[in-house]
């Protein structure tokens, strides 16, 4: 079986317990995490900081492209011929 079709089926089940776990009245497996009351101006600010810092990394890296326009990367076909 296709490995990534594996996990979507893995997940899937795991959704279908919990859902009936709750309907059952059984508790939940742990409570949602919750950051607290959060800063939103603040989170932007550091959220700029850290672009920029990223973008100073990346302008420095001589393996990417500078691409002016949107543009589609498209993936090469892998073609089998072997026969299993």
């Amino acid at each position: 079986m296709n490995e990534d079709l594996e996990k979507v089926i893995y997940i899937r089940l795991i959704l279908i317990l919990y859902d009936r776990c709750l309907y059952l009245g059984g508790p939940a497996l742990k409570d949602p995490f919750t950051w607290g009351k959060v800063d939103m101006t603040a989170m932007a600010r550091c959220l700029l900081v850290l672009c920029k810092q990223i973008y100073s990394i990346f302008i420095k890296e001589d393996r990417l492209l500078r691409i002016s326009s949107a543009c589609y990367i498209r993936k090469k076909k892998k073609q089998n011929n072997f026969v299993d």
